[in-house]
C-alpha cells in the first residue's frame, strides 16, 4: 500500500515540475 502511494506521489510531483516546466519554457 505505502508503495502505491509513493509512486502516486511521485507521479503528482513529476506533473507539478512539468507544468512549472512548461511555463518557464512559455516564458
Amino acid at each position: 500500500m505505502s508503495m502505491v502511494g509513493d509512486a502516486i506521489k511521485l507521479k503528482s510531483v513529476s506533473v507539478v515540475i512539468g507544468e512549472f516546466e512548461d511555463v518557464t519554457v512559455m516564458e
